[in-house]
């Protein structure tokens, strides 16, 4: 079993060295060093822009952030001042049923007095 593991990493180890032969031969030194170097830019390209795109959504995450914020205030502010028209309105119905009660009342009154005019 260890004779054909061995065997078969040789295998594999000289398919390797043709394949690296293969291309050595086919492309010279000097295209593979300029393979590289175009590789090489072009991963430095992909960085950059990964790098630009991260900053760009680091600023809209700075500006979403600050919005959010202004949004709440004017929330808080908008509840705060929703709280202080209800009161306003609930003293304003108190007040009117006070008034509405007052009004029946000296109706009432009003047409007791009138009854004894006409009796009178």
């Amino acid at each position: 079993m260890a004779q054909l593991n061995e065997d078969h990493l040789k295998c594999k180890v000289a398919n390797l060295e043709n394949q690296l032969f293969f291309y050595t031969q086919r492309f010279p030194k000097t295209s593979v060093k300029k393979l590289l170097l175009e590789m090489e830019d072009h991963k430095m390209k992909y960085e950059e822009k990964a790098k630009e795109s991260l900053q760009k959504l680091s600023e809209e995450k700075i500006v979403t952030e600050r919005h959010l914020q202004n949004v709440e205030m004017s929330l808080s502010m908008s509840s705060e001042e929703c709280e202080l028209w209800k009161e306003e309105y609930e003293k304003l119905k108190a007040d009117w049923i006070e008034l509405s009660n007052k009004h029946c009342e000296l109706k009432n009154e009003m047409n007791i007095l009138h009854s004894k005019l006409q009796l009178d």
